[in-house]
This record gives C-alpha cells, sequence and structure tokens, in this order.
C-alpha cells in the first residue's frame, strides 16, 4: 500500500494543514477542496472544488487533470504544468499552494523503537480526567467560545474536524500540531497504520512536517481507550526522534480516542518550554494535565457533534421511508430494526404518467416550467401515496413505485393501494394542464422482499419479487386494454371476497402477458358508480361487461360476440376480444376450456 499526502501552507495564519491517507488499489480518487465533488479536499483557494483525480496501481500513482472545463490553476510535477502522469514514491506535485506527497506506506512514518526516548506517560479515562480541576483555564475558555459557532456550522465531517482542531490548537498555545486520525481495520500490532484525517501546525514550533507516532496512537485508540500521554527524552543514537534538537523545550504527545468505536482519535505534539513534573516514570505537571483535560473535551464534542449529524441523517433517511406514526413512536435502534429486509406480503403500485415526452416537446421554450409541472405531478403522486400509508421506493423517469405491507404488515394494505391508486387517477379528471397528461397504473399483491438496500449514506428502500414485475406490467397494458387500472386476480379477489362501496372491477378476461409461463384474470379496478370521475361506468353496464366476460370465458362466444358488438363495440378490450374470436374463427381453440386465455405476443 501506499499513502497520499497533503500539505497546505498558510503563510498569513503561520500554519501549515492538510491529511495523509491510505490509497486503495485501482479506485479513482478526486481531489479538490470542496467535500462532495471531490473525494478528498484540502482548504486551498486556488484549488477548484473538483481538481483532478488520483488513482494507485499498486506501483505508481496516475494524475489526470480535470478536462472539461481545465482547471485555471495546472498541475505542476518536476516544475512542470502536466495534465497526466505517473509519479512513484516518493515524488510529489502540486496544485496551488498544496504539496502532495507519496508515501510508500511506512515512509515518512515515526520509527517504532519509541519506548527508548519515553522518559514518562500518563493514561487516563474520561472519568478520571473529569475529576481533575483546570490548574490554568483563561486562555481555555478564550478558544473554547468558539465552540457554539463552530458546531452550529459544521454541516459536515470534515468541516466539523477542521474547525474544532484550530479550536484545540488555539486553546493549547504550546501545541504544534493538533490532528484527527484512524487506526483503520487492518492495522495489527505487527503492522500498524495511522490514517491522518486532518491536521494543522503551527510554522513557527517545528520545521518538520507533522507525522503521528503510530506506536502511541494504536496504543491509545485501538489497546487503552484512553488517553495517553508521552513526554519523551533526548535523542539517542538508535532511534530517530521526529522533534527537531535545535528547538527549545521538552517534547510531548497526547493521543485521545474517541469513544464511539469508530477508530478516530485526536493527536497533538508540542514542546513544553519547562521541564515537566515526573515522578516514578508518570507525568504529574498541572499544565499538561491540563491540555489533556481539553483534548479529551475537544473529543467529546465531536463525539457528541458527529452522533447528532449520524441522528439526523437517519432520521431524514427514515422520514423518507417509514410512515410517520412508527418513526415518531420508535427508537433509532428500533427503526434499524424496522429497515432491515425480509419476506413479507406487500401490494406494490406502479403509475407512470403518460404524455410528458410530447408536453415537454411543444413546450420546448418552456422548459423551466414543464420540468416544474411535471415535478408538481411527480409530487402530487408521492404525496398520495404516503398519505395512505405507502412507501415511495422510487422513481424510473416520470413513473412513479410505490409498495404497501412493510415495515408494518397492515392488514389494510391492498384497500389503501386502492384508495391512493384512483386518488391519483381522480387527479387527472380536474382542471388545468394535468388535462394534457394521463396515467396508466398497475396493482399486484403477493410476496417480496422488502426493506434497506446499499450503504447507509446511499441507501434506498426497495421491494424485490415477481409481484413487483407484474405490477409494472399490469401498469404497462393498461394502455393496450384502454383503462386507467388494472389488478391482478389477488387484488380483484380481495374486493369481491370483501365487498367496498368505494371500489369496484370488473374482469377484462385471462390473459398471458408476454415472456410470462402463466395466464391471470387481469381486473379493471374502478371508483364507486357514484363518482363523477370522466369514463366511469354506471353500475348496470359493469354487471352486463362481466356478465359477457363470463361467457367468453366459458366458451359461449356466440352471445359474447353479441353483447360485446352491441354495447361495448368502442372499448379496446372489447376489440381485443372480438379480434381474437375471428383469428379463432369464431370457435374457442382446443384446450379453451382447460385454459381459457389469451397470449399476448407484446409488454405493451
Amino acid at each position: 500500500m501506499a499513502e497520499l499526502e497533503a500539505l497546505y501552507e498558510n503563510k498569513d495564519l503561520n500554519t501549515r494543514s492538510g491529511w495523509r491517507k491510505l490509497l486503495p488499489v485501482g479506485q479513482p480518487i478526486k481531489l479538490g477542496r470542496v467535500f462532495g465533488p471531490s473525494d478528498w479536499w484540502i482548504n486551498d483557494g486556488l484549488i477548484s472544488s473538483y481538481h483532478a483525480t488520483v488513482k494507485w496501481d499498486g506501483n505508481t500513482l496516475n494524475v489526470e487533470e480535470r478536462n472539461d472545463p481545465r482547471p485555471t490553476n495546472r498541475i505542476f510535477y518536476q516544475s512542470r504544468p502536466e495534465p497526466n502522469f505517473n509519479i512513484p514514491t516518493g515524488e510529489s506535485f502540486v496544485i496551488g499552494n498544496t504539496v502532495f506527497v507519496l508515501h510508500s506506506d511506512t515512509g515518512g512514518l515515526i520509527e517504532d523503537r519509541f519506548d527508548a526516548t519515553i522518559t514518562a506517560e500518563t493514561a487516563a479515562s474520561r472519568a478520571q480526567l473529569r475529576q481533575v480541576p483546570f490548574e490554568t483555564s483563561a486562555t481555555f475558555l478564550r478558544a473554547l467560545e468558539q465552540v457554539p459557532d463552530v458546531l452550529r456550522l459544521a454541516n459536515d465531517e470534515d468541516m466539523l474536524f477542521r474547525n474544532m482542531i484550530k479550536v484545540g490548537l488555539d486553546a493549547l498555545p504550546y501545541a504544534d500540531a493538533f490532528a484527527v486520525v484512524e487506526i483503520p481495520a487492518e492495522s495489527t500490532e505487527a503492522d500498524k497504520r495511522v490514517v491522518v484525517r486532518d491536521h494543522q501546525q503551527r510554522l513557527s514550533g517545528r520545521s518538520e512536517q507533522f507525522a503521528a507516532s503510530r506506536r502511541l496512537a494504536y496504543r491509545a485508540i485501538r489497546q487503552e481507550g484512553k488517553s495517553i500521554l508521552h513526554v519523551f527524552g533526548e535523542r539517542t543514537e538508535n532511534v530517530t526522534m521526529r522533534m527537531d534538537r535545535q528547538l527549545p523545550g521538552t517534547p510531548w504527545a497526547i493521543c485521545t480516542p474517541f469513544k464511539d468505536g469508530s477508530g478516530w482519535g485526536l493527536y497533538v505534539d508540542g514542546r513544553s518550554p519547562k521541564e515537566p513534573l515526573i515522578i516514578n516514570g508518570q507525568v504529574r505537571d498541572k499544565e499538561l494535565t491540563d491540555y489533556q483535560k481539553v483534548i479529551e473535551l475537544v473529543a467529546s464534542l465531536i463525539e457528541s457533534t458527529r452522533r447528532a449529524h449520524q441522528l439526523q441523517s437517519r432520521l431524514t433517511l427514515y422520514q423518507q421511508f417509514i410512515p410517520r406514526r412508527l418513526w415518531n413512536e420508535s427508537t433509532p435502534e428500533q427503526l434499524d430494526e424496522i429497515l432491515k429486509p425480509r419476506l413479507t406480503s406487500v401490494t406494490v403500485l406502479f403509475c407512470d404518467l403518460r404524455g410528458s415526452c410530447i408536453f415537454a416537446a411543444d413546450g420546448e421554450a418552456q422548459l423551466e416550467n414543464t420540468w416544474h409541472d411535471l415535478s408538481a405531478a411527480l409530487d402530487d403522486m408521492s404525496s398520495i401515496i404516503t398519505q395512505e400509508d405507502g412507501v415511495v421506493a422510487g422513481f424510473q423517469g416520470d413513473a412513479v413505485m410505490a409498495f404497501w405491507g412493510w415495515p408494518d404488515a397492515q392488514p389494510d394494505q391492498i384497500e389503501r393501494a386502492a384508495k391512493a391508486a384512483l386518488r391519483i387517477r381522480s387527479r387527472f379528471d380536474k382542471g388545468g394542464w394535468w388535462n394534457e397528461l394521463s396515467c396508466g397504473i398497475g396493482i399486484a399483491h403477493g410476496k417480496a422482499i422488502a426493506g434497506r438496500l446499499g450503504a447507509f449514506d446511499l441507501a434506498k428502500v426497495d421491494v424485490f419479487g415477481p409481484v413487483v414485475n407484474l405490477s409494472s406490467r399490469l401498469e404497462s397494458l393498461t394502455k393496450k386494454f384502454g383503462v386507467r387500472i388494472l389488478v391482478d386476480e389477488a387484488v380483484a379477489e380481495h374486493f369481491n371476497a370483501r365487498p367496498n362501496p368505494r371500489v369496484r372491477t370488473r374482469r377484462l378476461a385471462k390473459f398471458v402477458p408476454a415472456g410470462m409461463k402463466a395466464g391471470l384474470v387481469m381486473s379493471e379496478l374502478m371508483p364507486s358508480a357514484a363518482d363523477s370521475v370522466q369514463g366511469n361506468m354506471k353500475e348496470p353496464q359493469r354487471k352486463s361487461w362481466d356478465e359477457s366476460v363470463g361467457w367468453f370465458l366459458a366458451g359461449e362466444w356466440s352471445a359474447a360476440r353479441n353483447r360485446f358488438e352491441s354495447f361495448f363495440s368502442n372499448e379496446l378490450i372489447a376489440q381485443i376480444l372480438l379480434e381474437f374470436m375471428n383469428k379463432n374463427g369464431n370457435v374457442p381453440p382446443a384446450g379453451w376450456k382447460e385454459k381459457p386465455e389469451i397470449v399476448l405476443d407484446s409488454k405493451t
């Protein structure tokens, strides 16, 4: 493995800041100034929000400048602007005022033979440090006055780390460097690794670059789980000290772990102007103990803020997926359990807008307004679904997919899905630009796996199973059959067994959809006869149609033909059934009694 180090010097503030991170093999990483557009960022005003991509292949690092458009400030390698180049370990390149150095996995880190130079140490838990009173607090308090604004304005983790590092450095006048470090999961006792997430150092405090002690960080974060203070002695013949011998004072370092199981911690080092008080190898110096307390306080503030951000992210995610009645009454831990994928009975609704492409083309001169109106339509459909306690699983172009029956069982899930579908249908019968659009809706009920899919920060809730494909296929067939809402047998049988005055169904026929092996009786879902929505069928007509379809399925084609031609000749579905009878010479094909079904040759 190799490490990339970024070092930015700000002469005005007399500081050097940066990070040092492990490079994964074969993974492109975006470098820049802003988190989001970039994966790794440095706060250098001469670097673009996304400036370059680097990729480590195990031997060399490829550096490629962004080319669309090319950044104003070029990348310099070997004192020349280069848009694309490879560098070996030990070399560097420059963007703006930042130097990027490629290290081998051990190059530049502190020699592990540390104990020969440690004259004293103190390890203390957070509880123990809180019991020790501050000896001198004025400087600390002045620096900590910044904390409320820092925590309020920290809208991401990197900004939180960077600004709290500045607070910590301001609070500790004899600290030379303040850093957030990580012991990665692959780090072991025999192969200690340290990732420097962010650091800042005073240029007046030392002439060399910051590097965290692997041994101290590993012991404090991975082994002890306590804040550890080291005071170092003089340089020995066999051990390389990272402190400049020429600088005055006694060198020290403190590493304090976060108590959240993240493997992160704060690492601070500097020089004390006076000889610290040491008794029997233990540091008993009040000033350094105060420093240790301040570092512990900063660590706890960072932990609390990170937990608050994570909780807010969870709640934001949960609110998208989970009905309000559940997330209002559940703890984050319970919500985590609720989101776990599981096999359950669900009712899936697939709704697709029709006419949006033509509408967008016609309104090309006002494309922004068109986009706004289509967004409003999708938002209205989603709102109707969530009001009926459905879960919006996502958008596919101008289509919405939703489901019921998860995260709780919802015994009335079919009724809720049907009510949502009918409400969406009625929305298209209202005035305004909605009249220029239409929609098709498919509803199916069955077993599926539902739950959270993907890593947490990119997660979505999804549902997977044949019932999902069926609902989508039903939606696509609504246009072919000339109806608004198609449902499968399970949904139709549910309403046949439990009559609902607000919902009616009518059988269309039994079809084998293209690409499927089994046939199913498809039904149209309709509002009650009392509803005055456009195209709604009166109840006597519905009963007449249902009787005609019964004749058709029973092989009594003469009676069915007469009824279809006399009363339903304008309906697309009637035309499909009449055409099928014509192709078969008005005689049911062999085996019709056992399998009265029409095989469709296209999905739409």
